[in-house]
């Protein structure tokens, strides 16, 4: 999990963002749980388990439930640490620029600045 210091990073960016750790409600929940919350608030989630992420995901497409996105990072290129964060801001900033209109439904690997693909 992130800290939430990369959520008041993209906060301090404009985007709307908070953290799991940061919601009494959501702490120690399933992952099922916080995808349902997220997509009722219109919140896409960002994380680094996309195996657990992507099989909700084909869930939730096969009884014809929608979700608000589901963005994967990858650990490597993405560290949890202070010095990671500003790459992290970058490149979540230059996601919401190419997808203005949201994610609804669709799972998108976070890629690094000036990296193309996807």
């Amino acid at each position: 999990m992130y800290p939430p210091r990369f959520a008041q990073a993209l906060a301090d960016h404009g985007q709307d963002a908070l953290s799991v750790s940061s919601r009494a409600d959501l702490v120690g929940r399933a992952d099922a749980v916080i995808l349902a919350v997220a997509t009722q608030e219109g919140r896409s989630v960002v994380t680094e388990n996309a195996r657990d992420f992507a099989t909700l995901a084909a869930i939730r497409s096969e009884r014809g439930q929608p979700h608000a996105g589901i963005i994967l990072v990858n650990p490597r290129r993405f560290r949890r640490t202070l010095d990671g964060v500003g790459g992290f801001v970058a490149a979540v900033d230059r996601l919401a620029a190419t997808w203005p209109d949201g994610i609804e439904s669709l799972i998108v690997w976070l890629q690094e600045p000036g990296v193309t693909g996807g």
